[in-house]
């Protein structure tokens, strides 16, 4: 996030990421709804379980998460009988680790909080 800042700045753009925890929430359930309203099919990917419960109802929606994180919200969606998916990084140590290392900051600034 700190690149994407200092990169916004150093060219004059916009800051492209939300101030706090509950923006970034509310812009995700904004394009959710949207997407919803207009019949878009979707597959969102998201850990919060708040977001889930708010689309749940939406019948052309699907759901992913990352293998081995919030595995009691994929059984509960699929329970549901909703479309649910777990996926796996793929490819190179080079190409993967940055994306897991993006993610093992993610869970940690939430369990830190």
């Amino acid at each position: 996030m700190h690149q994407e800042r200092e990169y916004a700045a150093q060219h004059n753009l916009l800051d492209p990421v939300h101030k706090t925890a509950s923006d970034t929430h509310a812009a995700y359930d904004a394009g959710a709804r949207m997407l919803k309203e207009k019949g878009t099919p979707i597959v969102l990917a998201t850990h919060n379980w708040a977001s889930i419960q708010k689309a749940l109802d939406n019948p052309n929606a699907g759901f992913a998460q990352l293998y081995g994180m919030g595995d009691w919200m994929t059984v509960e969606v699929a329970r549901r009988g909703v479309p649910s998916y777990k996926y796996v990084p793929y490819g190179s140590v080079h190409e993967t680790v940055p994306f897991l290392l993006l993610w093992l900051m993610f869970v940690y600034l939430l369990i830190r909080y």
